[in-house]
């Protein structure tokens, strides 16, 4: 019996111990297994990601290079079912409009007690002061008006506002306010030694856009 017992708990020793080797011998390979597919994964999802962040950048070029201005008259603004910007001082498409900002800016003049900016033009013969939304029913080729130098730095500074939320906001900035030619105007229009009250900022409205 002794004879036969030996054997037998050798088999199930050898057996017992095989599992064992084996299940160690697999180990590696299903850490290695699961490795490569966690690179795969993280590949697959970075090229996604770069893709997508690719097509948005895309797409906001293309929106950045898009005409915001709605025709040189009040008519033609209207038709277009475009809304008066006042920090631009134009007609506008609704994309390029950030109608939080400009709800601030209508109410942001220190000078007046209302906060409402006061542009100076010609009516009947005649220089008067009007406010904006006398302003936005008088757009057309030709007309002059003349505002203050605080109205041009706020104007500055909201601008610069509304190009850094615009990655909030999904909003198309028109091309002559967002470009550097328009940052560097700014920059030396600030350096001017001038009195905020001071009207001495004249804007003409063109002929075409």
């Amino acid at each position: 019996m002794g004879v036969e017992a030996g054997p037998a708990e050798e088999r199930v020793g050898l057996t017992s111990l095989s599992t064992k080797y084996n299940n160690d011998d697999l180990k590696p390979r299903r850490n290695l297994i699961l490795r490569v597919a966690i690179a795969v994964l993280v590949t697959i999802l970075a090229v996604y990601g770069a893709y997508a962040a690719g097509s948005q950048t895309l797409a906001t070029l293309i929106r950045d290079d898009a005409s915001c201005v709605c025709g040189v008259t009040t008519a033609e603004g209207i038709s277009q079912n475009c809304k008066f910007d006042e920090i631009e001082l134009c007609w506008l498409r609704p994309e390029c409009i950030d109608s939080e900002l400009t709800r601030e800016f209508t109410t942001a003049s220190r000078s007046d007690p209302g906060g409402v900016w006061l542009y100076q033009t010609e009516l009947d013969g005649k220089q008067r002061l009007i406010n904006g939304t006398e302003l936005s029913m008088l757009i057309e080729p030709g007309r002059t008006i003349w505002f203050t130098y605080e109205q041009h730095v706020a104007h500055c500074v909201f601008a610069w506002r509304k190009q850094f939320r615009q990655q909030f906001t999904g909003i198309v900035m028109p091309t002559t306010a967002s470009d550097e030619g328009h940052i560097r105007h700014c920059g030396e229009m600030f350096m001017l030694n001038a009195s905020l009250e001071e009207r001495r900022t004249k804007l003409v409205y063109p002929s075409e856009v």
